[in-house]
């Protein structure tokens, strides 16, 4: 007798079940039809979206989606009156320890016993370099290649050189030392479809060699005046003209140049070269220079941009603060800069004028 019962109550409340899993289906089956919906499933793509609040378009990146991605909780700086004072994505100058706490190497260094130039040919040779002060320059030969935790402290040409051909180089939470470089060479140099994140460049010689189709975020550059030597700290300068280039988060502090020759920048693009191409300069702190910014494009049908930066104390600067129109059909748009001090825009093409 109690066992019929059990067996009632349980094919009871099995029929309770069927009927709560048939109620949930129509009504998903009732939302679909009215909702006009063509499949149970959507696809997304923020950043091609009307965006609205405190979110920022980031352009540029090749690891991305399409090439671009949008940022959360941050503010969009305004053409008209430059960045907010509240701004937390672009560096000002108060900055400097912040960025040297989160540049270079991250782990305890020990010298690397070589007397000769260093070929990495795959990632196991990258991987050895970790953890060691390089005394000698770096020759990276392989595609797709990531250095990281390494400090290069050398007098050779190019302390690191991403040879011609290769792509895909990463470096990160890495030092470069040029101090004992000097002359017209580079801390970084070569390569193209690069990543270069999160390191501290520094000394006497120009900084980085700008490579096409290559994102330069997070890093800290300095590099200092030897005369009347020219050294940018970041420079666009060869034989064919750069393209796909984003400079973004970045603190530059190009020579001190108060007075003298040696014309030069934080960030340099050679018009000569014809300019910078689809490129992006932003949400930097720039500062030091003949021009702080000289940022040239010469080809109005692939735009250029040098926006919503920081600049610095004018008496670093020779000349002024930017320089974007010496090329004929000059395509670089310029807005949302201010002085880092107090806030002030800086407006126009070239400023001062």
């Amino acid at each position: 007798m109690k066992k019929s019962l059990q067996t009632r109550l349980t094919k009871k409340l099995s029929s309770k079940r069927y009927l709560f899993i048939l109620s949930i289906a129509v009504l998903g089956a009732i939302f679909l039809a009215v909702s006009q919906a063509a499949s149970q499933y959507i696809v997304i793509e923020p950043e091609a979206g009307t965006r609205t609040g405190s979110v920022v378009p980031v352009n540029g990146d090749p690891t991305a989606s399409n090439g671009s991605y949008i940022k959360f909780g941050t503010t969009t700086p305004s053409t008209s009156t430059g960045i907010p004072a509240s701004d937390p994505i672009t560096p000002r100058r108060t900055d400097r320890q912040k960025y040297l706490d989160m540049t270079g190497p991250r782990v305890p260094l020990t010298k690397y016993p070589s007397i000769q130039a260093i070929s990495i040919n795959s990632q196991a040779d990258a991987d050895k370099l970790a953890g060691k002060i390089v005394p000698v320059n770096v020759r990276i030969k392989a595609n797709n290649i990531t250095l990281r935790d390494v400090k290069i402290v050398t007098n050779a040409a190019f302390s690191l050189e991403v040879m011609n051909g290769i792509t895909g180089f990463t470096l990160e939470y890495s030092e470069v030392d040029c101090t004992q470089i000097g002359g017209t060479n580079a801390a970084v140099y070569g390569g193209t479809y690069n990543t270069i994140r999160y390191n501290y460049i520094h000394g006497q010689c120009d900084g980085v060699k700008i490579a096409s189709n290559t994102v330069y975020e997070y890093n800290l550059i300095e590099i200092q005046r030897v005369g009347d030597k020219h050294f940018d700290a970041m420079q666009l300068n060869g034989n064919s003209p750069g393209e796909n280039i984003t400079i973004r988060y970045n603190y530059v502090s190009g020579p001190n140049q108060p007075t003298g020759g040696g014309a030069n920048s934080a960030v340099f693009f050679d018009t000569r070269y014809g300019g910078y191409y689809y490129s992006i300069v932003e949400n930097n702190y720039l500062e030091g220079g003949t021009y702080t910014a000289s940022t040239v494009g010469s080809d109005a049908s692939k735009p250029g941009l040098l926006r919503n930066n920081r600049f610095g104390p004018r008496e670093l600067a020779q000349y002024g603060w930017y320089r974007s129109a010496d090329a004929p059909n000059n395509i670089v748009e310029v807005y949302g800069n201010v002085l880092d001090s107090n806030g002030t825009p800086l407006t126009g093409v070239t400023y001062p004028k």
